[in-house]
């Protein structure tokens, strides 16, 4: 569904291989149990299956950024829990954001550079240990941002939500955020 034949790293990937999973290029394991998948810059293309939420219960990184994936994000997605870095920047996503509430392990969290579109993501506020929340340069939408207390987001560096078509006042709760090193609001409404 990605285009393998045309990635730049993939040794060991493929259905003929007898490579165990742990020693394809691009995945990092843990005690035999994969961790990680680190596909950024590598020439994916199409887009993801529904089948995602077979990379197991133990994955802590999706990185998938600089690609050429496209389409929705599908749903399963919320099914990877121990998820703490979802990377999913520079493509070319597009529709809704499926639900991610079951997701409350992210720390590291960037759609940026897609085609996202509706309203402001406020369901991510349940995510208390996001760090770098970045969805900028997309197509999201509303006054839903001003609503957002911030207040239950401690560890916060990076907020990123320039280039979207957001209205409405900036939210108050955002000068709260003491541990804040970088804000981007340009280009909204």
């Amino acid at each position: 569904a990605t285009g393998g034949s045309a990635w730049l790293s993939k040794q060991g990937w493929g259905f003929e291989s007898t490579t165990t999973i742990c020693n394809w290029e691009k995945v990092v394991c843990e005690s035999s149990k994969l961790t990680r998948l680190l596909l950024g810059k590598n020439q994916l293309v199409g887009t993801l299956p529904n089948t995602i939420s077979n990379l197991g219960p133990d994955l802590t990184h999706f990185v998938v950024d600089s690609n050429t994936i496209s389409g929705t994000l599908p749903s399963t997605i919320s099914q990877l829990t121990s998820l703490r870095r979802l990377i999913l920047e520079n493509n070319a996503f597009e529709d809704e954001l499926p639900d991610l509430s079951t997701l409350t392990s992210l720390t590291h969290f960037d759609l940026s550079g897609n085609s996202f579109i509706g309203t402001f993501p406020t369901i991510l506020q349940s995510m208390t240990g996001l760090i770098q929340f970045d969805i900028g340069s997309n197509r999201f939408v509303g006054e839903d941002f001003a609503s957002v207390t911030f207040s239950s987001w401690t560890s916060l560096q990076i907020l990123d939500v320039s280039n979207n078509q957001l209205t409405g006042t900036i939210p108050t709760g955002i000068g709260l955020v003491t541990t804040l090193q970088s804000l981007y609001l340009n280009n909204n409404n």
